[in-house]
């Protein structure tokens, strides 16, 4: 069977929710089939479908099941002698690892990464690792180091002209920026992110930049600036029908109708956040409880 054939025939309309239900489901099955895929060498196959799993994983905080997943993957793509395959693997192998806060291991796969992407002369390899570096630093609470890998993340993708990797470099930068303290420097970056998402025709990643310019936005206190954004992201994210991105911007509206007092507005934005959350049985939903509490309750 030609596992990469189109399937014939009218497609039904996506459901999202339904799909997030099944991969809950079904997730033991599905990573006992990966592994039984590359026993029975069905490598390309087993390759692929860590890879599939990975968003589902990464969203659904199953961060150990994930690690399994692309420890397969890596052995997978090393049967296959698929170079730019096993630098891939290892990349998200120090995503994961990083996750978990073993970053000496983070940094030992994306370090192996990094040689093979040069030795090839496999430079979006390089920048994707450079990407990926930048956001291991950061969950070290390294925002400088994070800031260098991104800027270099950046120039590497611009001077390839890729504006949907563009996009996701410049909207690093931005954030890292922020995080130092200056969102007076990461509105431009944002803003650039913004624009070369709409290029690039990824209306995830624009959603993205859009909730980061809000949030920039909003620490300068241009509430009214980073609800519009808001905005712009939520209407993007709901004609993808992406639950959880929807449940993310409708969080950071709330707290920004809250920093104006508006609380009954703040409210209903988080109780539309929670409802998803809830739905798709996602771990933040327990965060936003604390957020409605508060509203309900506030302090004397």
């Amino acid at each position: 069977m030609d596992l990469t054939a189109a399937v014939a025939g009218p497609r039904e309309p996506f459901d999202a929710q339904a799909a997030l239900a099944w991969l809950g489901t079904e997730r033991a099955v599905l990573l006992a089939a990966l592994r039984q895929a590359r026993e029975t060498g069905l490598d390309r196959q087993a390759w692929q479908l860590g890879w599939a799993l990975d968003t589902f994983l990464y969203e659904q905080r199953h961060w150990h099941d994930e690690g399994v997943a692309w420890a397969v993957a890596l052995r997978a793509a090393t049967a296959l002698m698929d170079g730019p395959a096993v630098a891939h693997a290892h990349r998200f192998l120090g995503v994961v690892a990083g996750r978990l806060d073993r970053f000496a291991e983070a940094h030992t796969h994306l370090r192996r990464a990094a040689e093979m992407c040069r030795a090839a002369g496999d430079r979006p390899g390089e920048a994707e690792t450079e990407y990926v570096l930048s956001y291991v630093c950061w969950l070290q609470a390294e925002h400088e180091r994070a800031l260098e890998h991104a800027q270099r993340s950046l120039a590497l993708w611009t001077e390839l002209g890729h504006p949907g990797w563009e996009g996701k470099a410049s909207n690093a930068v931005g954030w890292y920026h922020a995080q130092l303290g200056a969102p007076q420097q990461a509105l431009h970056h944002h803003e650039r992110a913004v624009a070369l998402q709409r290029q690039a025709g990824d209306p995830a990643s624009e959603a993205v930049a859009h909730d980061t310019l809000g949030r920039a936005n909003h620490d300068l206190g241009y509430y009214e600036v980073a609800a519009d954004h808001y905005e712009l992201g939520l209407r993007l994210a709901r004609a993808m029908a992406d639950p959880i991105l929807e449940a993310q911007l409708d969080i950071h509206l709330g707290d920004t109708h809250q920093a104006i007092g508006d609380n009954a507005s703040a409210r209903e934005r988080w109780e539309d956040a929670y409802k998803i959350l809830m739905n798709a049985d996602h771990p933040q939903a327990s965060d936003v409880a604390r957020k409605l509490q508060t509203i309900r309750n506030p302090p004397d």
